[in-house]
């Protein structure tokens, strides 16, 4: 039986605009916070970490990225990614960033009036 886990970040992703122009130790620092933020809400969704990741199977990483309604641009929103991903393979949520081993499929959404947000669906493919 195939497994998933669904869970709403309190860290937002920043743009791919906003991620290039950091310095690479604010770069790390944001990959440490979601690495720690990812782990803790994937666990308490009832993931557990596999004990390496040669046994960690394909995985669907789905993101939907809710903004503000100020400046808006969907590839920008999916470009400031990386660090996250890179968390998820960091905690061993997913084998690697390759598309053998994952499927990332992203959807960026301008908001009126709710509460920006990154909601991530993580299931076994």
């Amino acid at each position: 039986m195939k497994r998933a886990w669904s869970i709403t970040l309190l860290t937002l992703t920043p743009s791919n605009n906003q991620l290039l122009s950091l310095h690479w130790g604010a770069r790390r620092d944001l990959r440490k916070r979601f690495r720690g933020e990812l782990y803790y809400l994937l666990h308490r969704a009832g993931w557990e970490q596999p004990a390496k990741s040669e046994d960690v199977p394909k995985m669907r990483l789905t993101v939907q990225i809710f903004r503000s309604p100020r400046r808006f641009d969907s590839d920008n929103s999916t470009g400031g990614l990386k660090p996250m991903i890179d968390a998820l393979r960091d905690i061993r949520a997913i084998r690697n960033d390759s598309p053998v081993w994952l499927e990332l499929v992203t959807h960026a959404e301008q908001l009126a009036h709710d509460r920006p947000r990154v909601e991530i669906t993580l299931e076994e493919v």
